[in-house]
């Protein structure tokens, strides 16, 4: 017969406990995990999947899967999901919002010593950026196996190396420099003390592939978070998945990663997608334990284009503000949810430089203490916008 034509696709495994929050628990769990993949992939030919990603602390993997495989997988007791693997990711009008901060400089505040690990696009070389940079990585294998651009060496996965973050679509850079930028070129960032985790998970063309970005998640738990600090993880990247879904699947296994992370102290801040939907933010900012950020325009009046809805957790500025870019000037001034997020992980940022002491739950309860609070039109909810002066007493 004709031959198949294999498809990205994320398998999601039963798993064999709850996972643990002690560490031997976590220890265990692992081998548990591993042991699982590898009874459910030795009833596959290799003809039938491909393995891309095989993740570590989560009970599932990713590759490319043919219809027999499909069907195997379909029949096999320890298999909780099988979906596509989505293709996605960053919004191209999607620009920095910047906060002023100055509150906390008054009082020699900037997010010295706190990492924020971006799952992006990279970043480039850029005056305001290089003091920042504490590592980079790129994993792009599924986006390799989807057709994409992939690493800079033009292979699927660049682990710690200089250079291989490098961003060339624009939208990491723009990210990055509204939380660090030291206003050398563009404005100054939010924490322009605070340094950076450069993870590469979409390509050239700012094409995502979720598993990809699971795959960066699983990384940050390896890493581990402590060794770099990494005290937050902003993604200004969605993919549409209907809410009700989005801690199924693909998804559990996002909040299994997000909450191994919120053990060790990491706040995962996500952009609410630009979709101007008011029913349904985008996976991952509708994933159990994200931090979910929408945007509002200079007179605190939602953007059009923001998705909302009962999930939400905050508001935060994204229109029309100048942050680092890759261009000759070095700027790039643009719009959306994607700039608004940065906006809230840097500021997480300058809290923990303050008291690192706050857990992801307090932080989470902290951000949203506002003296400003914003409606959605689209569905007559109303959020708090960021406040991200000095503390007030909660």
């Amino acid at each position: 017969g004709a031959e198949e034509k294999p498809v990205l696709a994320i398998v999601t495994l039963r798993s064999p406990q709850q996972f643990g929050i002690i560490p031997s628990g976590f220890t265990m769990r692992r081998s548990q995990i591993a042991q699982l993949q590898e009874r459910t992939l030795a009833t596959l030919q290799p003809s039938e999947f491909e393995v891309v990603h095989q993740y570590s602390s989560v009970a599932g993997f990713s590759g490319l899967l043919t219809h027999s495989g499909l069907q195997k997988l379909e029949r096999n007791p320890n298999v909780a999901a099988i979906q596509l693997d989505r293709r996605g990711g960053a919004n191209t009008a999607e620009s920095v919002p910047k906060i002023r901060a100055t509150e906390w400089a008054q009082i020699g505040i900037d997010g010295d010593g706190i990492a924020v690990a971006v799952l992006d696009s990279g970043l480039v070389n850029h005056p305001d950026l290089n003091d920042d940079l504490l590592l980079e990585s790129c994993i792009l294998s599924s986006n390799v196996a989807a057709g994409g651009t992939g690493c800079p060496d033009g292979s699927g996965q660049q682990l710690d190396e200089p250079g291989a973050a490098l961003d060339v679509d624009g939208h990491g850079t723009n990210v990055t420099g509204i939380i660090t930028s030291n206003g050398a070129i563009a404005p100054p960032g939010v924490a322009p003390g605070s340094e950076v985790v450069a993870i590469k998970v979409t390509d050239d063309q700012a094409a995502g592939q979720v598993s990809d970005l699971i795959a960066g998640l699983q990384y940050i738990v390896n890493l581990p978070p402590a060794a770099f600090n990494i005290r937050v993880v902003n993604i200004s990247n969605g993919w549409f998945i209907a809410n009700n879904e989005c801690n199924l699947g693909l998804g559990q296994q996002t909040k299994n990663l997000v909450a191994l992370l919120e053990q060790q102290g990491v706040l995962v801040v996500a952009s609410s997608g630009n979709g101007s939907n008011g029913q349904n933010i985008d996976y991952p900012a509708c994933v159990d334990g994200v931090f979910s950020v929408g945007a509002t325009d200079d007179n605190d009046e939602v953007i059009g284009q923001s998705n909302s809805s009962p999930d939400l957790d905050l508001m935060a500025p994204g229109e029309n503000i100048t942050s680092t870019g890759i261009s000759q000037t070095g700027l790039l001034t643009e719009s959306g949810t994607s700039q608004a997020a940065p906006h809230v992980s840097a500021c997480a940022a300058l809290r923990l430089e303050d008291d690192p002491t706050l857990t992801p739950a307090k932080l989470k309860q902290i951000l949203k203490v506002t003296d400003t609070l914003v409606t959605d039109p689209k569905n007559g909810l109303t959020f708090p916008r960021l406040r991200c002066g000095r503390p007030v007493l909660i």
